[in-house]
């Protein structure tokens, strides 16, 4: 995969690239982010074929500020409604093998919209994967990610264990016991 793709907060894609370049060019990787306001991510194009693995996997993702998720990508896939598995699956049989796969979206009020079709494509997209092989035990630390980014439009792309959130959409969620929290101020 040539290009890579971070998430972050609505509103540091202009950050999140900065950060992004100088960490890339630190490793010897040149490239051009593609930033749209706003959009809860940002895309950074690299010139060669496989510069987008080969970047995650030298970086150290607790070392960098704006990032929530990086994964690896190639160019955006068109999607056709009626025919969105059997699309994604093609290309997915391109990736490494992976143990399990994600459906993601931006973390932005538009992006929440997909949420139905995305429950919608979770339970096709996973039994597709398996059926097909492209999901196996034995990738340990591989995981392939489909970001939505419309009905029409995705990227697909895979991360690895030593360079990526455990968390969905990247962010760390607090809970609190359901009972309710005691007052400190006793």
């Amino acid at each position: 995969m040539k290009n890579v793709l971070v998430y972050c907060r609505q509103g540091f894609e202009k950050d999140c690239a900065a950060e992004l370049s100088e960490v890339a060019s630190n490793k010897g990787f040149y490239g051009y982010a593609k930033v749209v306001p706003d959009s809860g991510y940002v895309v950074f194009h690299l010139d060669q074929a496989d510069a987008g693995e080969s970047l995650i996997q030298q970086l150290q993702f607790n070392r960098l500020i704006f990032a929530r998720q990086i994964i690896a990508v190639n160019d955006v896939i068109e999607l056709e409604q009626g025919g969105r598995v059997e699309l994604l699956l093609e290309a997915a049989r391109e990736l490494p093998l992976a143990e399990e796969i994600w459906i993601e979206t931006a973390d932005t009020n538009e992006a929440k919209a997909l949420s139905g079709l995305i429950k919608k494509l979770d339970k096709p997209l996973k039994e597709g994967w398996k059926k097909s092989g492209v999901l196996r035990n034995k990738a340990v630390g591989v995981r392939h990610h489909v970001f939505l980014l419309s009905g029409e439009e995705a990227y697909l792309g895979v991360s690895y264990v030593a360079c990526r959130s455990e968390f969905p959409l990247g962010i760390r969620r607090l809970r609190f016991p359901a009972a309710g929290y005691e007052s400190f101020d006793s």
